[in-house]
């Protein structure tokens, strides 16, 4: 009895510990990342009709964007193609990784979603296998240029900027994701290319990760998690139980810096007015590091990922702070002496020099600034919603519910589009912001596909056949 009851103790110890032993964690299940193929082709397929006329259709950004789910209307192949005919520099850099991102994985569920059969047969366009064919080659022959162009390889690499690193985090995961739903399609040689390209590429940006080189505020804060997420991603691919390893460490290591008395995120949180915003960003990556930590036997949710908090409890304060985000403020001066004696001061003017206080909210003017900060000053989130879905699938609708009327703010467009006015966090959550895994989170991590009512977003009537391929 006594031992029993000494085992019982131990239980929650060994649930909520934050000293997490991963030194021994290998990679179980090589090749696995989100969700496994054939879950993911029958999810589509069984609810493609939903998709389609819920998500891949209706929505037309003031962009002229079509991006809900599925589909991606922005780039095709011939867009991709052309990048082989432009030297990748340090000004045009940004396009490779958007395109070169956002390509793949909606291509490839577009064509499950067009060729299923409830779809398939409820038109009259778009069905045949020749077209499935046809779309499948395309497919291959984009992994195959970026291969042989060696269009990941030729990216810049800044002395000690991590920009380039966190932006392939938060654009080329999905690269390796649609890899893994092809890999078996696609040549052998071509596979070891890749695989070989994908390794030097971690080579090549593992300075991102060195706090000597590109400071600790960077590699502990969303940057940080950003990169780490491609490297795990990368090292599952590779099953490379060391870079694995590595992935999880620093990872863990950026959680533990962390470390508050308020649950939110420490070092994003001293970003001024943007300080929500970079929680909300923050959490994409780590939601995600999380699930596929999971799917390899390896469950985090409940355990302390900083010296006083769980996910579930940071994602809690965030909520808490979201609704009130004068939170963010008293956060702000609770570790201002800290920061400026670690960090130098906080002077509005080196806004831009400081990182921790950099946000650029303020640089706009004032009608477009008001679309986007509310009563108290602090900017309102962008869309950064698909780990809602991942939140959804672990804690429960309930509890993922109340983030979606939360208020966001499209503020990166705003000389562009200036007429862009605010949405709610639900409003986006299907929108393609390509973060991690192309958009596409609420078709891996949901099972029922309610019809979702949209009463901010303007709509534009397209038909089946306006669509372009």
């Amino acid at each position: 009895m006594k031992t029993l009851l000494a085992l019982l103790l131990l239980i929650p110890s060994l649930c909520f510990s934050n000293n997490i032993n991963y030194k021994d964690w290998i990679i179980k299940k090589p090749n696995l990342l989100f969700i496994d193929k054939d879950q993911f082709t029958e999810k589509i397929n069984n609810n493609a009709i939903t998709i389609f006329d819920n998500y891949s259709n209706k929505f037309i950004e003031e962009s002229g964007k079509t991006q809900w789910g599925c589909r991606f209307s922005k780039y095709d192949i011939q867009n991709v193609a052309k990048l082989s005919f432009n030297p990748i520099n340090n000004s045009n850099y940004f396009d490779y990784i958007e395109l070169i991102g956002a390509f793949p994985i909606h291509y490839w569920c577009e064509t499950v979603l067009r060729t299923s059969k409830s779809i398939s047969n409820s038109k009259s366009i778009y069905r045949s296998d020749e077209w499935k064919n046809d779309r499948d080659e395309k497919l291959k022959s984009f992994y195959n240029d970026l291969v042989k162009n060696k269009w990941l390889l030729n990216l810049p690499k800044p002395s000690n900027d991590d920009q380039i690193a966190y932006e392939i985090g938060v654009y080329l995961t999905s690269v390796l994701f649609t890899y893994t739903l092809i890999e078996e399609d696609l040549p052998k040689d071509l596979q070891k290319n890749f695989e070989s390209q994908i390794n030097k590429l971690i080579q090549k940006y593992d300075y991102a990760q060195n706090e000597s080189i590109v400071g600790e505020l960077s590699v502990n804060s969303n940057h940080g998690f950003y990169y780490f997420n491609f490297k795990m991603a990368a090292s599952i691919i590779l099953n490379d139980n060391k870079m694995f390893q590595d992935s999880i460490s620093y990872f863990l290591k950026a959680m533990k810096a962390n470390t508050t008395e308020t649950g939110l995120f420490k070092l994003d949180s001293q970003r001024g007015e943007c300080a929500l915003h970079y929680n909300y960003h923050g959490l994409q990556p780590v939601m995600s590091m999380l699930w596929n930590l999971k799917l390899q036997g390896y469950d985090l949710f409940q355990v302390k990922l900083t010296d006083n908090h769980t996910i579930e409890q940071i994602i809690e304060a965030v909520y808490l702070a979201s609704i009130d985000t004068n939170l963010f403020f008293d956060h702000q001066k609770k570790y201002e002496k800290e920061f400026e004696k670690k960090y130098g001061n906080q002077k509005t003017e080196e806004r831009k020099i400081n990182y921790y206080q950099s946000c650029w909210v303020k640089d706009i003017n004032k009608e477009q600034a008001a679309k986007r900060i509310d009563e108290n000053g602090m900017m309102r989130t962008q869309s950064d919603s698909g780990w809602i879905s991942i939140y959804e699938a672990i804690f429960g609708k309930q509890k993922a519910e109340r983030f979606k009327n939360i208020e966001a703010g499209w503020w990166w467009n705003t000389e562009k589009y200036p007429s862009t006015n605010s949405y709610l966090m639900k409003d986006l959550s299907q929108v393609d912001s390509n973060l991690s895994i192309g958009g596409i989170a609420y078709i891996i991590y949901q099972d029922n596909f309610p019809k979702i009512e949209y009463e901010t977003v303007t709509y534009q009537k397209v038909t089946f056949d306006d669509l372009e391929f």
